[in-house]
């Protein structure tokens, strides 16, 4: 477990990140009881995530996802590339299996982000409900993200290394609403019912995730909801992110 802390040194928190900003994060000094290339995690309360679309883009099948992670300064402190062949996504889409692989600035791998195959990325039956595993790069089991079966909004079990549950994820948006013009919010909940942090999709002005979470919670279940934003990115925005799609997905 990290050892608890109350502030950041070092860091001021800004209303939002300049996504223009190309600066790269320095490598951080190791932090005892912190896996390596997780430091930049360590008193972290909020990060920005962005699909790269080169120029040249042309369809969904061409485009091998790559994501870069900001920190609120502005400096890039992770960048993401899923392993994919070029079949697998034409022909399964935003259901196929993936591993994505995380990099510090030092191109480091700090971790992986590993699912299967699902038949469909956004059904609720029992039998296609979706899981994530986090891995470090020596294959050690951080936690997993585990979809709850629900007939209504998206509810996930957040786990760690242990199995046992730590946090819920929700989405509490009014079934059917799917919109362009309003934010999609999925909301972090701890196991009394308290909520403590938020994943948004946004789509007001510059499109991008952001994830906010408590500046102490251990860094272990902070990459296990890093993760969090990469599954919800596949069930529900992928094809839109991609211009596929006119709209999101309803919720």
């Amino acid at each position: 477990m990290s050892p608890p802390i109350t502030t950041q040194p070092g860091i001021r928190m800004q209303p939002g990140v300049d996504m223009q900003n190309t600066g790269v994060m320095p490598t951080p000094t190791a932090i005892p009881h912190c896996p390596p290339g997780l430091e930049n995690l360590y008193g972290a309360a909020r990060l920005v995530m962005n699909l790269e679309i080169p120029p040249e883009f042309v369809s969904s099948t061409e485009l091998v996802n790559k994501y870069k992670i900001w920190n609120t300064l502005g400096n890039v402190v992770y960048c993401a590339e899923e392993k994919a062949s070029r079949c697998t996504r034409c022909c399964q889409g935003p259901t196929r299996a993936f591993d994505i692989k995380v990099t510090d600035s030092c191109q480091n791998n700090v971790l992986h982000f590993r699912r299967n195959f699902v038949c469909c990325p956004c059904c609720c039956f029992p039998c296609c409900l979706q899981k994530v595993e986090i891995l470090l790069p020596s294959g050690t089991v951080l936690g997993t993200i585990e979809q709850k079966w629900t007939l209504w909004h998206p509810v996930f079990d957040i786990k760690d290394q242990h199995g046992q549950t730590v946090l819920v994820v929700r989405n509490c948006t009014p079934f059917g609403r799917c919109s362009e013009s309003a934010d999609v919010i999925f909301y972090v909940f701890s196991m009394d019912g308290t909520e403590i942090g938020k994943l948004t999709k946004k789509f007001v002005g510059e499109k991008y995730f952001s994830i906010t979470f408590p500046m102490d919670l251990d860094v272990t279940v902070k990459a296990t909801l890093l993760g969090t934003l990469f599954l919800l990115h596949y069930m529900f925005f992928e094809m839109y992110d991609k211009k596929q799609r006119p709209r999101p997905l309803c919720l």
